[in-house]
């Protein structure tokens, strides 16, 4: 990508010279240029959250709002000549925070809804593994295929990816397009991303890009986390960012049911009953479910939303999820309850063997008298959680088990195939700005 690439020292010639004339040369430079990996492509489309969507009568769209690096005592951030707001930039972190700071985003304001992933990240963290992109597979790779197949991302694409959680969809895609930008106002970016994509800290409500900046959006997995009204903003700041005839993909639920729920609801029940016997763990997509809204609760009440923000409906698809539920709840979880124990196994294993050598050394000939007197420890479920983290590692390093996951994507796409007209709740759109 152009310009994250570029910042190299063009003055390592200079370490011989005095540290005050060093100073003095990289100091007019810092003030130059924008600093860590984010891209000039993305520092010349930012723009104030707050001013962006107010543009005065007469004024350019495009350059109002408009944000510049500024070198401050520590550190750097980028200014507002309109508002006089700054947005601290930390080049270490890889990501710009441009959150909107308006008193309608304050608490008891029009928009003041938070996300429990925004409110309580630090524990959303803790629990899920955030800071790894793995292999576009199952859920993930059904959402990305269709992603695919309905933006038809394009090599002079600009695309931006709203709510890209740790920014594994733009990732994927970021080779596609000409320049690839994710947000999500909870910072959980995996390493990859940050190192590859040009990310920042932002609100779907308030998007901090110039009008007509982006030729192709996408959003998954966001819009049951908010309101009706911050629904209705979402789509006017997609409509906002869009060039003329540009695209945007949403994914989504509302709250209506198939007419195969009975299908769909007897592969969750088994599930629950493997859960009960300890052969599977529901516990992580509890978590990433608690705290959907889906204030949308029609797929007509969506139809009024499109409608008020000036977009246009192409196409729809459900997903009607038979093959989903199937393989989500019942045959993903018992591969995973094995992967999971033949790890742990390994590492108990592991662990009796070191405490073994380190009781022979410290005991002697009687070391087993020792080690009978301070038995392990029961593995605790942090040890699970890093057996089961280890186990998606080598599923993602390829072989029979990948091959595996492969083929049950693929089972899962023939929900698309074979109901995707059939209305329920989940649903792919896809919209055009005009």
């Amino acid at each position: 990508m152009e310009g994250r690439d570029a910042h190299l020292n063009p003055f390592a010639s200079l370490t011989m010279t005095p540290p005050f004339l060093i100073l003095a040369l990289l100091y007019p430079y810092l003030l130059a240029r924008e600093p860590g990996l984010i891209s000039d492509k993305l520092l010349k489309i930012v723009r104030c959250p707050d001013c962006v969507a107010r543009v005065p009568a007469g004024a350019d769209a495009r350059a109002w709002g408009s944000l510049t690096m500024e070198h401050t005592g520590d550190g750097y951030a980028l200014g507002c000549a309109g508002c006089g707001r700054r947005y601290p930039y930390n080049p270490k972190e890889g990501y710009l925070s441009l959150m909107p700071q308006g008193a309608e985003f304050a608490t008891g304001g029009e928009f003041a809804h938070t996300s429990d992933y925004v409110a309580h990240q630090h524990e959303f963290e803790a629990a899920l593994d955030y800071r790894h992109i793995s292999q576009p597979l199952l859920g993930a790779g059904v959402r990305n295929v269709t992603l695919r197949r309905l933006l038809q991302l394009r090599a002079n694409d600009a695309a931006l990816e709203i709510g890209c959680g740790n920014g594994k969809f733009a990732y994927w895609n970021r080779r596609r397009v000409n320049h690839m930008v994710g947000i999500d106002p909870a910072p959980l970016f995996a390493a990859e991303a940050i190192n590859a994509v040009d990310l920042a800290r932002a609100d779907a409500r308030a998007l901090p890009f110039a009008t007509a900046s982006f030729s192709a959006v996408f959003s998954l997995d966001v819009m049951e986390h908010l309101t009706t009204a911050d629904v209705v903003q979402m789509f006017k700041e997609i409509r906002r960012v869009l060039k003329p005839g540009g695209r945007a993909m949403i994914y989504s639920n509302t709250r209506e049911r198939s007419l195969l729920q009975p299908l769909i609801s007897g592969s969750r029940v088994v599930g629950k009953g493997l859960e009960r016997v300890g052969l599977a763990d529901f516990r992580r997509d509890r978590l990433r479910k608690s705290d959907h809204v889906k204030d949308v609760a029609t797929f007509d009440q969506l139809r009024a939303v499109i409608a008020e923000s000036g977009l246009q409906l192409e196409r729809v698809i459900y997903w009607n999820g038979v093959f989903q539920s199937l393989t989500e709840n019942v045959i993903a979880k018992l591969g995973e309850a094995v992967l999971t124990k033949a790890q742990a196994r390994a590492r108990r294993k592991a662990a009796l063997q070191a405490a073994v050598a380190h009781q022979h050394n410290e005991f002697g000939d009687n070391f087993g008298e020792a080690a009978h007197a301070h038995p392990l420890e029961p593995e605790h479920d942090a040890a699970a959680e890093l057996a089961r983290r280890e186990a998606k590692r080598q599923i993602a390093r390829g072989g029979l088990y990948r091959a595996g996951l492969q083929g049950l994507t693929r089972v899962m796409l023939l929900d698309l195939v074979f109901f995707g007209r059939m209305r329920t709740g989940p649903f792919f759109i896809l919209l055009r700005a005009e």
